[in-house]
């Protein structure tokens, strides 16, 4: 952070916001759009382990790998929900990558009535500490149920 601005003059400060202009958004850093994406990417995902994990619990565990009516109208049912939710985010997924409407930010005034929001471009270790703090996070999000929705799958598939 930048302190100097808190006791510069008020010509100084206006001299800085005439030539700093406005940034543009890092190409990474995500929209509230692409995190709500994220997340209901993560909850599709989770649903759909869940829900084979359970019919291939059910199989393997307590039918001894026997494959009842009610076990395949389960897997119907889970897949057809799926199938319509993947459709919904499909949707979404286009709603998230529409443009951004433009609007004129709010300056961010002192008490004193100068403008506080004059400051250089981040510099150093904090834009990679961010991304990968974001790259982690969907991996997060994503890898672990996915990797319990294709162990369920696959317990259903191979009937052990």
């Amino acid at each position: 952070m930048d302190l100097r601005w808190l006791d510069a003059p008020a010509a100084d400060v206006a001299a800085a916001l005439a030539v700093a202009g406005e940034r543009p958004r890092p190409a990474w850093r995500p929209t509230r759009r692409q995190v709500l994406l994220h997340v209901n990417n993560a909850l599709v995902l989770w649903f759909a382990s869940i829900g084979f994990l359970t019919i291939g619990i059910q199989v393997d565990g307590v039918q001894d790998g026997r494959v009842l009516p009610a076990d395949a109208l389960a897997f119907t049912v889970v897949s057809l929900v799926l199938v319509v939710w993947l459709a919904g985010t499909f949707l979404l997924w286009r709603w998230a990558r529409r443009p951004l409407a433009t609007r004129a930010p709010r300056p961010l005034i002192g008490p004193d009535g100068r403008r506080l929001d004059a400051r250089t471009p981040q510099t150093g270790i904090g834009p990679v500490v961010e991304r990968l703090a974001w790259v982690g996070f969907r991996a997060g999000l994503y890898l672990v149920p996915l990797l319990f929705a294709f162990a369920g799958f696959m317990s259903i598939v191979d009937g052990r």
